[in-house]
């Protein structure tokens, strides 16, 4: 199994605090998904569409929330719709993607 969880699913504990909201190790998770994301993104990618990457991993990375604030809201979703769309936008997804994009 690869990916996120796989990666950092066990590894990042959550830390004992006294804080209202959220817990710290988020940031944690958010430092690590931003040194490994243009590695991701490099993976899968073809050779002639890594171009967008810098612009990918933006919508890539703020679309797991804000690890400063350790928040997560609409804001961040609209940002994984954003980072689909550009997939669309590359040509990496096309008409045939539709359902499973949506559905899985």
């Amino acid at each position: 199994s690869s990916g996120i969880n796989a990666e950092y699913g066990e590894a990042i504990p959550l830390e004992e605090q006294q804080q209202r909201f959220g817990n710290r190790a988020f940031k944690t998770l958010g430092a690590a998904i931003g040194a490994k994301s243009q590695t991701w993104l490099e993976a899968v990618l073809p050779e002639e569409k890594k171009g967008g990457i810098v612009e990918l991993k933006v919508y890539f990375d703020d679309s797991f929330g804000s690890f400063t604030r350790i928040d997560y809201g609409t804001g961040h979703e609209i940002n994984f719709l954003a980072f689909c769309c550009c997939l669309y936008k590359i040509g990496l997804f096309n008409q045939s993607d539709h359902t499973a994009t949506v559905f899985h």
